[in-house]
């Protein structure tokens, strides 16, 4: 209602105000002149429109303001209302950096954990929450985090250096140079589509010079190359139902709940793909078997 501009005094003085009593810590019963007092400056705006409306609201009804203004000044508190939401809530993430600068790294990973669930495309925060799970020492969840850090920006050169120190930690080496092989599906298909470009436009050429012909189909091969590795990426390397094994020496489970060592045990930094999911185990399926593992010692990275 007050994106659309249909709240009337009641809901300010009952739903806005209490909300921004609360975000600027002010006793309940402020009035709304000591709560646009408290509005930081770059809301001056909305202080004055606070002001406006506490006049309004106790002016008696004969001197009141016509239908049409007061639709626009709530219109207008509104748009301010959101913008100031908006505000606020990005102080989280300065909340959850200054956790972690602070040691408070579980409340640092709460916060980011949150964030991710609100921005799970944000190659950043998925870097941050790396950084958190490794200063925690759980470099199993960090490798995970820090796998889809790379999944979104697999060139970042300060990603690929925090996945080497965490494979470090783990014993195993480091990842192999940056390659173009690294770039996500949906790059790869615009290496192909300018490659379609340059060899078509080659083409067209072609009609006006004597040139071979070759040099255009041997790129329009290699474009068509491009876009079936993207497809083979997308599919192996970023579908949903991939997660990451956490620990070392994880067992198979025939039976949830029931390991067999029998068969050699999982590596923390595995990549298996959940078939389904109880409330506590995952089932992996493949062309020759058919397991469970915990869910607690999985983290799903993409």
């Amino acid at each position: 209602r007050f994106a659309s501009a249909q709240a009337d005094h009641n809901e300010i003085n009952d739903e806005l105000y209490p909300f921004l009593r609360t975000r600027l810590k002010l006793p309940d019963g402020a009035t709304g002149s000591e709560i646009a007092d408290s509005l930081p400056a770059k809301d001056g705006e909305l202080s004055e429109l606070i002001r406006e409306h506490a006049k309004t609201a106790f002016t008696p009804r004969a001197n009141s303001t016509d239908l049409k203004s007061l639709s626009s000044y709530l219109a207008k508190i509104s748009f301010l209302f959101l913008l100031c939401l908006q505000s606020l809530q990005g102080s989280t993430l300065e909340e959850a950096n200054k956790a972690f600068e602070n040691s408070r790294f579980n409340e640092a990973i709460a916060i980011y954990d949150k964030l991710i669930e609100e921005n799970p495309g944000h190659t950043s925060l998925h870097f941050n929450l790396a950084q958190a799970y490794l200063s925690a020492d759980d470099t199993g969840r960090a490798r995970a985090s820090c796998h889809t850090a790379l999944l979104l920006d697999p060139l970042d050169a300060e990603t690929r250096a925090l996945m080497d120190e965490i494979r470090n930690r783990q014993g195993q080496p480091a990842l192999p140079g940056t390659s173009l092989i690294a770039l996500r599906p949906d790059q790869w298909v615009m290496v192909a589509t300018a490659l379609w470009i340059l060899a078509f436009t080659y083409l067209g050429i072609r009609h006006f010079r004597a040139l071979p012909k070759w040099p255009a189909l041997a790129v329009i091969t290699l474009a068509a190359l491009l876009a079936l590795a993207a497809a083979w990426r997308q599919q192996n390397a970023y579908s949903d139902d991939q997660y990451m094994v956490l620990v070392d020496d994880l067992p198979r489970e025939p039976t949830a709940g029931t390991p067999d060592w029998n068969y050699s045990p999982f590596r923390a930094g595995q990549i298996v793909k959940v078939g389904e999911t109880t409330g506590t185990h995952a089932k992996i399926a493949s062309a020759e078997s058919s397991f469970w593992l915990p869910l607690e010692h999985l983290q799903q990275v993409w």
